[in-house]
């Protein structure tokens, strides 16, 4: 199980790219409600944000005290892309918006330079290849399961 940072962490993370939805963040917000006995304030906030904007659901998700681990917090991610596609839940070309949406957004998650070009190369790679551009969109499709597949167990330790 992940400290409540590292988890707040993905799910804005999650929420800012297209992983989540505001409905699994309030819905996460209530469980911890409902099962804990110390609450922060902001997640009693997230508990009540049903008509607020992602933006301002994310800022709150930021706001909860305590310090990240972001390599468990890009591991996790990570792993929770992997079982959302493996699992058909997102198509190939959804994880890789959603993945894009991760290198260009301010997420405040350093990535190492290997990930981040690897995340380029799939992103760029399957928009080429779905447009009959350049590239075969099976090996792109096969190179993204591999990447995502290295980060799968990390998704166990995410309870949602």
């Amino acid at each position: 199980m992940l400290p409540l940072k590292d988890t707040a962490e993905i799910y804005r993370i999650g929420l800012v790219t297209g992983l989540f939805m505001k409905i699994d963040v309030i819905k996460w917000a209530d469980k911890i409600i409902e099962y804990e006995e110390n609450i922060e304030y902001e997640i009693i906030e997230i508990s009540l944000m049903q008509n607020t904007k992602v933006e301002d659901i994310a800022l709150k998700l930021y706001e909860i005290n305590g310090i990240p681990n972001n390599q468990n917090v890009l591991n996790t991610f990570l792993g929770l892309c992997s079982y959302a596609y493996t699992k058909n839940k997102f198509t190939a070309h959804e994880i890789c918006t959603i993945l894009y949406k991760f290198v260009i957004s301010k997420t405040h998650i350093p990535l190492a330079s290997d990930i981040e070009q690897m995340i380029h190369y799939l992103s760029d790679g399957y928009y080429l290849a779905s447009s009959g551009t350049y590239g075969n969109l099976n090996v792109i499709c096969k190179d993204l399961k591999n990447f995502l597949n290295m980060y799968s167990e990390y998704a166990k330790r995410f309870i949602y």
